[in-house]
């Protein structure tokens, strides 16, 4: 049989080079396509046991063990955290379209360098996104404003991280007191043109982030794309 041929290509008998390649495109393969509904949601895991690992103060690592409803199980780590808050404090620049924005300039100790970012921190517990940006922003600047208005409250990473980042913008802020750092705080601070948080982006001053996250965010704002709606935003 290894030299059959359906009739209708029996001319190929003289054609050696031509009739491999019809065979070989001919031939079933077995690729990802074949067994793989790529069109199909997936389906949520079940949880089956959750497991601390470690606790490192600002967050804990739990391990969790989860069941596919095909049976399949698996175990994931799971950075646990408090809510996060990053703070857009505005200052009148006489350009309502491009006001002055507060930024901050700390050490990192992730990134052993220092970074260029909004005001923030963490959401203490039972503490409301708004009050959290009010009262980090005086801490760690000094400054104070109108009402906080929460515009997105959206992922920092899905695959590690359960918690939630939240950007709250603060219009009319000036200094009215002097910052109250942690012990291991140490923070540079200016006002810079909302035109110029990109350029900062683009020669990698700014590089966290969440702080080019909410760049976006305020560009969009200030372009009107939230409406002005207080704790609205597309990713809440």
């Amino acid at each position: 049989m290894s030299g059959f041929l359906p009739r209708p290509l029996c001319f190929l008998r003289n054609l050696p080079h031509l009739r491999a390649h019809i065979l070989l495109a001919a031939r079933p393969s077995k690729t990802i396509l074949d067994f793989m509904d790529t069109d199909k949601a997936p389906r949520p895991w079940e949880l089956l046991s959750e497991t601390p690992v470690a606790d490192c103060k600002v967050f804990k690592i739990v391990k969790r063990t989860l069941r596919h409803p095909d049976g399949r199980t698996g175990d994931f780590y799971v950075n646990r955290s408090a809510d996060w808050v990053q703070v857009a404090a505005l200052s009148d620049s006489g350009d309502p379209s491009d006001p002055f924005v507060l930024l901050v300039n700390q050490y990192r100790f992730g990134s052993a360098r220092t970074s260029w970012e909004f005001p923030g921190g963490i959401v203490e517990a039972g503490e409301p996104p708004e009050a959290a940006a009010a009262r980090e922003l005086l801490e760690e600047t000094g400054y104070s404003g109108g009402r906080p208005r929460l515009l997105a409250s959206y992922s920092p990473n899905p695959a590690l991280h359960e918690n939630l980042a939240h950007f709250v913008v603060i219009e009319n802020c000036r200094r009215v007191a002097n910052p109250r750092w942690d012990s291991n705080e140490e923070i540079q601070s200016k006002l810079v043109r909302a035109s110029g948080l990109w350029p900062m982006v683009k020669s990698g001053e700014i590089y966290h982030s969440i702080a080019i996250n909410c760049a976006f965010f305020l560009e969009k704002f200030l372009a009107g794309g939230f409406g002005g709606n207080a704790g609205g935003g597309a990713c809440r």
